[in-house]
């Protein structure tokens, strides 16, 4: 054992030196070195921005059908105070019978005519397919007629307003698209004013006398709505 600890000349080795000492590389001084300190002059890039999706908010479309709240068609005009509400406005055209319009020989002229509108739509679980629920008030002319026949031919019973309000409302889907929508509904309208209803008896544009009008008013809706977003 002795031996094998002397080198050729009997002398104990010495131990090795700095120089002799394993090289680790730079990883390991750097480990042990502080980073470096840029001060206020250096600044880091900022993270990078997402860009915020655009709020449609506005919607322009037009509405046909039965009984709408802007008549038998019109334009309507929405806007989102947020994505799940919307409060809308809109005009349109009221048609009483076009195969049969009213002209009594005292002056009157019944029939259609222009109609107002408000209201509100409630958007539900919003997907591309979102269920919909509308409330809506309607003020315009409003004409019902019935048609029977009578002694001296085809007698027509007129319930007529010029100012009939109505509150309305449905339920429906809407159909999202990127800058587009599609809306299906049906629901039901009550006139708020029966008790200015008149109501008259005429065959052929000549009046026959004035008729008791009906106590309540209420009709079944049918609409179909296409438009834009902006």
């Amino acid at each position: 054992m002795l031996a094998l600890s002397l080198n050729a000349h009997g002398q104990t080795p010495a131990p090795p030196s700095a120089a002799d000492q394993p090289n680790w590389g730079d990883n390991e001084r750097r480990r042990a070195e502080p980073l470096p300190n840029w001060g206020d002059g250096y600044r880091s890039p900022p993270p990078p921005r997402t860009a915020r999706p655009r709020v449609r908010r506005w919607l322009l479309g037009a509405e046909v059908g039965l009984g709408t709240p802007v008549g038998i068609a019109g334009l309507t005009g929405e806007f989102r105070i947020i994505p799940e509400l919307s409060l809308g406005a809109g005009v349109g055209l009221s048609v009483a019978n076009p195969s049969f319009p009213s002209f009594p020989s005292d002056g009157r002229r019944y029939g259609g005519g222009p109609v107002f509108a408000a209201f509100s739509v409630l958007r539900i679980l919003r997907g591309v397919v979102t269920p919909i629920l509308r409330v809506a008030y309607s003020n315009g002319r409003y004409s019902h007629l019935i048609s029977a026949d009578g002694e001296y031919g085809e007698i027509v019973t007129e319930e007529t307003s010029p100012h009939a309000q109505f509150l309305q409302g449905d339920v429906g889907v809407e159909f999202h698209y990127t800058f587009s929508y599609l809306r299906f509904s049906v629901g039901g309208a009550a006139m708020l004013n029966p008790g200015q209803l008149q109501c008259y008896y005429h065959t052929y544009g000549y009046s026959l006398g004035p008729c008791q009008a009906d106590v309540s008013v209420n009709i079944p809706t049918m609409s179909v709505g296409y438009g834009a977003w902006f």
